[in-house]
């Protein structure tokens, strides 16, 4: 029995290097799937010559998932910083070639069943779009909470984001993209999914596990956006412009 394809994007970007071996291999162990993991760096990130010393290593002795590794730099995108996750995704988006995709940050950590799990719940519903909860890792890697959410809700959907950044999709949804994160900043993955059902209708398969740990860093872009001076009340805008480009209907 053939395994299903999958294209995942692990994006990252002077991250703690165990943390991101840890992260890579935890994507490298999914069970039941053939995966081409695309590996976005930077070229000023000290962790890309570490990163090309060890994935042919890796390679190697990889049966069913290969790493690719894609180097961005600056020229490749005058003017905009090219360690933002979305600037990474879109690069790394032009290289999946499978039937289902996600993106990775390249901290985090994917449970082992959870690519195969995601992947027959869409064949199963017929659905395009599988995401579920996951678990906030503290500091020193213990386990702070578990997070779930609730079947799809295009009336919650349009007040906030509840579909992942870890959610898998079906190839087709690629047409929707590049990310327009000059426009939406941090909220270009809540556009994206909008989109999506404006487009299609309800294509949100939920599947009430567990499937990803999220390491709670001060660095991350939704930590940082509400700190900032003036940080809620952006969030408040975003939100507004987001509900007038989607108006429920």
């Amino acid at each position: 029995m053939s395994r299903p394809e999958v294209s995942v994007i692990i994006s990252t970007y002077q991250d703690e290097i165990n943390e991101l071996k840890e992260s890579i291999t935890s994507v490298l162990h999914q069970e039941k799937v053939s995966q081409e993991i695309i590996l976005v760096m930077v070229s000023d990130d000290p962790n890309t010559e570490i990163a090309k010393a060890w994935i042919p290593k890796i390679n190697d002795g990889a049966q069913y998932s290969k790493i690719r590794l894609h180097v961005c730099r600056e020229s490749e995108h005058p003017g905009k910083s090219p360690d933002g996750s979305f600037f990474q995704i879109n690069a790394g988006l032009k290289y999946a070639t499978k039937d289902y995709i996600r993106w990775f940050s390249g901290d985090d950590i994917l449970y082992p069943r959870s690519t195969i799990t995601q992947i027959e719940a869409l064949q199963k519903s017929g659905k395009k779009v599988s995401y579920g909860g996951y678990t906030l890792l503290d500091r020193d890697n213990k386990v702070a909470e578990s997070v779930k959410f609730f079947p799809y809700n295009r009336l919650i959907h349009q007040r906030t984001n509840f579909i992942n950044d870890v959610a898998l999709f079906d190839s087709s949804l690629i047409k929707y993209l590049p990310f327009e994160f000059e426009r939406w900043g941090n909220y270009a993955f809540w556009h994206f999914w909008l989109t999506v059902f404006e487009n299609e209708g309800d294509q949100f398969e939920y599947t009430d596990q567990v499937l990803w740990a999220y390491r709670i860093r001060e660095k991350s872009e939704h930590v940082a956006r509400l700190k900032r001076p003036g940080g809620k009340q952006e969030y408040a805008r975003f939100r507004r412009a987001l509900q007038n480009n989607h108006p429920i209907r």
